[in-house]
């Protein structure tokens, strides 16, 4: 279970940037080198989302549950950019630059933590290293999403193997 929640918070938290296999009818095949590469091909990335949403596993779908993450990320410029990552019935539909409806979570990232982690070998530890000292930011905007994330973290690892 540690490892599908890991998983999945890489995959919401990093805005999807690894290969995912999917059902027997398809599969997504994408990956973003940095946050440009990322905002270049959202159109793309949200065809293939359309074409074959992600499922998300049992519990963390459950813990996801349906809404809109939203992800706002602070560029080098000292602007934000904000991204919504849809989620509806424990699967991933799309990514967009505004909200479709309620927000469940909300996210904080630097532009230069993003491309790090989206330029990493390893992704995982580098998602973790970042979390674990702060430089991401996961809240609960409602009290039962607060109540999920405080008991989750308690499944989170550290990035130590």
């Amino acid at each position: 279970m540690k490892k599908s929640f890991i998983f999945i918070l890489v995959l919401l938290l990093i805005l999807i940037p690894i290969t995912l296999a999917q059902t027997n009818t398809c599969s997504n095949n994408f990956s973003f080198s940095n946050i440009q590469d990322l905002i270049v091909n959202l159109d793309s990335l949200n065809t293939q989302l359309n074409t074959c949403p992600i499922n998300l596993p049992g519990a963390i779908g459950s813990l996801v549950g349906n809404g809109n993450i939203e992800t706002s990320i602070k560029l080098n410029d000292e602007t934000n950019s904000v991204f919504y990552v849809t989620i509806s019935n424990k699967q991933l539909l799309g990514v967009s630059t505004q909200s479709t409806g309620k927000i469940t979570y909300l996210v904080s990232i630097s532009e230069t933590t993003l491309n790090s982690i989206l330029s990493s070998q390893d992704q995982r530890n580098s998602f973790l290293s970042a979390y674990n000292s702060g430089q991401i930011t996961i809240k609960g905007n409602n009290f039962i999403n607060k109540l999920k994330l405080f008991f989750a973290r308690w499944f989170i690892p550290s990035n130590e193997n």
